[in-house]
């Protein structure tokens, strides 16, 4: 299993010092990207805000707000195959450092580590978790380094615009 390490993705230094639940998109994307915790913050917020909903990053983003704003940072979201889904481990040995998300969490992988406010690792049950959603950094086509040559054509790959 990979390790953990304690991130909160900048939100100290950004002068929220108060402990948030529902900022873990926040937390990931500046982790990963390693923006700011603020710009990125003020991101998701406006991004809530044009959809109609609260212009906050702290209560939970929607997913295709989600999705939405990891495009614009420059990620990519990987099609798993079919069949069980990777566990974070598996997502960052195929990967590398990666963004993944359950049903009810977002956490960085970054460096072979969980980057997260909490060990978020393992279920309550004590399984390691699966990884609904996988995003990864971009390259200048728009694909993952790693892709291979005409995957785009298979649909491996998602590249929303």
């Amino acid at each position: 299993m990979i390790g953990y390490s304690h991130d909160d993705g900048g939100r100290f230094w950004s002068g929220r010092i108060f402990k948030a639940e529902g900022d873990c998109v926040a937390r990931a994307l500046s982790i990963l990207t390693r923006r700011s915790y603020r710009d990125v913050s003020r991101r998701l917020a406006d991004a809530n805000a044009a959809a109609g909903l609260e212009p906050t990053a702290d209560k939970g983003i929607l997913r295709d707000i989600e999705h939405r704003v990891f495009v614009e940072h420059g990620l990519v979201q990987v099609i798993q195959p079919k069949g069980p889904k990777l566990t974070w481990t598996g997502a960052y040995l195929r990967y590398g450092d990666c963004i993944v998300a359950t049903k009810e969490h977002v956490a960085a992988i970054r460096g072979g580590k969980v980057r997260d406010t909490f060990d978020s690792r393992r279920t309550a049950r004590g399984t390691e978790r699966k990884a609904l959603h996988i995003y990864v950094k971009a390259d200048a086509k728009g694909l993952p380094p790693e892709c291979p040559s005409g995957w785009e054509k298979l649909g491996r790959w998602i590249r929303a615009r």
